[in-house]
């Protein structure tokens, strides 16, 4: 459940396709693949979990009517 408390903050390290990567914060030691992650307001599952990096699958709808279709790399 997202509490509306910012944790931290991650810089986006590739956007293609329907693949969003993210920076993986120091402080992100209990996610896992599946976990829900808030990304500018939207709630995001870990598709892809490295100790450097995690990613996630948008949809096109999502990047066209959320804030996160704007962001750049």
């Amino acid at each position: 459940m997202f509490t509306g408390i910012i944790e931290s903050i991650g810089t986006i390290t590739q956007k293609s396709g329907g693949r969003l990567t993210l920076s993986r914060p120091a402080s992100f030691t209990e996610v896992k693949l599946g976990s829900s992650i808030s990304v500018s307001g939207v709630c995001l599952s870990i598709v892809s979990l490295t100790k450097k990096d995690m990613a996630f699958d948008v949809v096109p709808e999502t990047f066209a009517k959320t804030k996160i279709g704007s962001l750049k790399e």
